[in-house]
C-alpha cells in the first residue's frame, strides 16, 4: 500500500512554479499524491478516451489549474478522475491533489454511470458489472438514481453484433436510442444498415418512422382481410372451371390449396 503525502495542498511543492500552479492554488481540495503513486482501475466503465477531448481537458488544465481532486482508494487505485488523471499525466505532473477514501469498484462504477458523457455501450457494461456483482437491476437504478427501465434498455445494448459494438464504441455521437433500433430488425443484414444509416446521421426517430412504415406495409387490418374473404367467397361461385386448359386447373388448384391451408389454420383460431 503506497504512503500517501499528508500534507495539505497550500503546504505541497511539485518541484518548479509552472507544474505547482497547475494544481489551481486557489481552490486546492485535498491532499496532494505522487502521481506514481497513482494507478488507474481495471474495473472502470470507461473503455475508450476520446483524445480530442482528453487534449481539451488537458489544455483547461494547463490555462486553469487542476481544480477537482483525483479520488483513489487506500491502494491509490482511482475511483474517480481517470480523466483528469491522465490529463496530469501529460503535463508532467509530479504530484496530484486526491480525496482519499474507503471504496471499491462500486464506488467508481457508480460516480462514472452517473456521467452524462458516457458512451451507451460502456453504460451498459458498467451497468453489467454491477450485475455480475448480484446486483438486480432494481438496485442498480437505485445506486444511480435513474428508473430500472433505463437499466435494462442500457443492458440490451450488450446483445448487439460484436463488429458493430467495436465500431460504435469510438463513435461519439451515437445515442442509445439509436443503436437499440438496430436490435429491432429481423436479420444481421437489416442490422447491419440501420448501423450504416446512423453513421450517416440518420436520428433515432427517423429509424422509428421507417420501422413503423415498413410494418404498416406488411399488416392487413381486419376489416380489409374480412372484406377481401368475402370477395374470394363469391368470386369462387362464378368460375367456370370447365373452361379452364389444364394449366390452369394446375395453378388454380394449387393456389386453392394454400389458401385453404391458411385458411383452417386461421379458423382453427377463431
Amino acid at each position: 500500500m503506497p504512503k500517501f503525502v499528508t500534507r495539505t495542498i497550500s503546504q505541497g511543492r511539485t518541484g518548479d512554479d509552472e507544474i505547482r500552479n497547475l494544481i489551481a492554488p486557489d481552490k486546492r481540495i485535498g491532499k496532494l499524491v505522487p502521481i506514481d503513486e497513482i494507478t488507474p482501475n481495471p474495473g472502470q466503465p470507461r473503455r475508450h478516451f476520446d483524445p480530442d477531448s482528453l487534449a481539451t481537458l488537458t489544455e483547461s488544465i494547463r490555462q486553469h489549474g487542476l481544480i477537482n481532486p483525483i479520488t483513489v482508494d487506500e491502494n491509490g487505485r482511482i475511483l474517480a478522475g481517470e480523466r483528469r488523471y491522465r490529463a496530469c499525466v501529460a503535463l508532467g505532473m509530479r504530484e496530484v491533489p486526491v480525496i482519499r477514501m474507503s471504496g471499491s469498484l462500486e464506488v467508481s462504477l457508480v460516480e462514472n454511470l452517473q456521467r452524462q458523457d458516457l458512451h451507451p455501450l460502456e453504460e451498459a457494461r458498467g451497468y453489467q458489472t454491477l450485475a455480475d456483482a448480484g446486483y438486480t437491476h432494481e438496485q442498480i437504478a437505485a445506486r444511480i438514481g435513474k428508473d430500472r427501465s433505463v437499466v435494462t434498455h442500457s443492458l440490451r445494448l450488450l446483445d448487439l453484433p460484436a463488429d458493430i459494438q467495436a465500431e460504435c464504441v469510438t463513435s461519439h455521437n451515437v445515442t442509445k436510442d439509436q443503436l437499440l433500433q438496430i436490435l429491432g430488425a429481423d436479420t444481421p443484414e437489416q442490422q447491419r444498415q440501420i448501423w450504416e444509416d446512423i453513421k450517416a446521421g440518420k436520428s433515432a426517430r427517423a429509424l422509428k418512422q421507417e420501422r413503423s412504415e415498413a410494418k404498416r406495409r406488411g399488416q392487413i387490418t381486419p376489416r380489409v382481410f374480412i372484406n377481401r374473404v368475402r370477395s374470394f367467397s363469391a368470386d369462387a361461385g362464378k368460375i367456370d372451371v370447365a373452361r379452364l386448359s389444364d394449366s390452369e386447373k394446375r395453378t388454380l388448384k394449387t393456389h386453392v390449396e394454400h389458401a385453404l391451408a391458411r385458411l383452417t389454420s386461421l379458423l382453427g383460431e377463431l
